[in-house]
């Protein structure tokens, strides 16, 4: 799915002193421009383009959010239906089910900070910063480092990209709207519907 070689060309920070400095030289893409939670880390990772990738780089132009944030959530909520599936067996899709009935009632649950509320705005969708035309080969996208450890070349292109955006979208928003991650909030429902929390 992925490796974790990153191209130390294309990846950098440039210190700007005052707005007044202009940049010498181009300035190469920035990987960690998707919103993101209060407090994550990301790290880039190169990303081979298959089918599964360009359909997922199309719905999140649709969605308008950007790939990187699309990329985590697909990614993400993939992890917590099969975490689902190994726990729960065959109950799994009806949990599934009554999590995406639950995701889209869901309401805030606490007041969120100006960061949180950010993030929400990015789940939600935005025109600013939306890639342009086709994919390369290869793209860098910024993961986070909870999830470096379960980003394989097999796994995205073959599991994960396959999840629906909309419905990964939905999850993270309900999770945003607890102050949870989606594997958190999937977990955390999931053993509430079953009377265990």
């Amino acid at each position: 799915m992925a490796s974790h070689r990153t191209d130390r060309r294309q990846v950098g920070l440039r210190l700007i002193v005052s707005l007044d400095d202009e940049p010498e030289g181009d300035l190469p893409p920035s990987p960690i421009s998707a919103p993101r939670r209060v407090g994550e880390r990301r790290e880039p990772v190169t990303f081979s383009v298959g089918p599964g990738m360009r359909a997922l780089a199309r719905a999140a132009r649709d969605a308008r959010v950007q790939l990187d944030l699309a990329v985590t959530v697909v990614i993400e909520r993939h992890l917590a239906e099969s975490r689902l599936a190994a726990t729960l067996g065959d109950a799994a899709p009806a949990a599934v089910a009554s999590l995406d009935a639950r995701a889209t009632r869901e309401r805030a649950q606490m007041a969120l900070g100006d960061s949180g509320a950010a993030y929400l705005r990015g789940l939600v969708g935005t025109p600013r910063g939306m890639p342009e035309g086709p994919l390369d080969d290869e793209a860098l996208i910024a993961v986070p480092m909870r999830l470096l450890d379960v980003v394989r070349r097999d796994d995205a292109e073959h599991a994960a990209l396959r999840v629906a955006l909309d419905a990964a979208l939905r999850w993270e928003r309900a999770a945003a709207l607890h102050g949870m991650t989606l594997s958190e909030w999937a977990a955390w429902e999931a053993l509430a519907a079953t009377g265990r929390a």
